[in-house]
């Protein structure tokens, strides 16, 4: 059966699906051309800065891949034929603005930040009420949960990007391009970081064993680092793979712990 003889409001259910459907991560930043990762004109700067001489600090940069879905992603979908445009047009109409956008970062064993955008809204609005970002330590995730002097600098860079990543989406907003005072920047109600556990590591016995990062970051909210975030974002959900581990609600000029629990891979106590 030709997809043009589908009843109107199943063709546009179809042709929903597609649309709000993440893409596929790269599994590693090789798997993305070098030219196709760009770095933001303050993250080049910062990258091709170096550190006072003595101090043991890199400076980890932050990159997006620009292979999609920017550039109208939707465009292949409004090229097919008259009825398949009018319907694509019908339903981004309607759920345009209810796409919630999905980023996905690659977090390396130097401190960089990878990150591309699974999904994102046909227009970028002012506010958005859900973002997603899900963070994927490759080979380094168990020197967030290592002691000892020398793993410092790097546990405490990673959670200042993520906080520098945030500030960007939220000052200049979602797209790679765009550069300050050319947006307002995006609002965000609610942002939802999920970690997600490596496979060496899901048999550990505690989320701290797991998922350290998702306890360095709950310290780093709660310590107040994620302040300036407070006029941008109302609330923020730290997950381990698909499991909620805190809630932070904004209060005057910082975050707030409202919910959290100690994790076992028997039980979830929560506190």
């Amino acid at each position: 059966m030709a997809f043009s003889t589908l009843p109107t409001e199943l063709r546009q259910m179809i042709i929903a699906d597609v649309i709000t459907t993440p893409l596929s991560p790269p599994s590693a930043p090789n798997e993305v051309r070098s030219e196709n990762w760009l770095y933001p004109r303050e993250e080049k700067i910062r990258r091709h800065s170096h550190p006072h001489i003595g101090e043991i600090e890199c400076n980890p940069a932050i990159a997006f891949n620009t292979q999609g879905p920017w550039g109208n992603h939707h465009l292949p979908l409004l090229l097919v034929s008259k009825l398949f445009k009018a319907d694509t047009e019908n339903v981004l109409g309607r759920i345009g603005r209810r796409i919630h956008p999905t980023l996905d970062v690659m977090l390396e064993s130097d401190g960089d930040f990878k990150a591309t955008w699974l999904l994102v809204p046909p227009t970028t609005a002012p506010e958005t009420e859900h973002l997603h970002v899900i963070i994927r330590a490759l080979g380094c995730m168990k020197i967030f949960g290592a002691e000892g002097s020398k793993h410092v600098p790097f546990k405490r860079n990673a959670n200042i990007s993520v906080d520098r990543l945030l500030q960007r989406i939220t000052s200049v907003g979602l797209s790679p391009y765009a550069k300050d005072r050319e947006t307002f920047g995006t609002e965000i109600r609610k942002l939802r970081i999920t970690v997600a556990v490596p496979e060496d590591m899901k048999d550990f016995e505690t989320e701290d064993e797991r998922a350290p990062l998702t306890t360095r970051l709950s310290e780093f909210l709660a310590l107040g680092h994620f302040g300036a975030l407070s006029q941008k974002i109302d609330t923020i959900e730290i997950f381990v793979d698909e499991r909620r581990a805190y809630v932070f609600s904004k209060e005057q000029s910082h975050f707030r712990l409202v919910w959290s629990h100690k994790w076992r891979r028997d039980s979830a106590v929560e506190e």
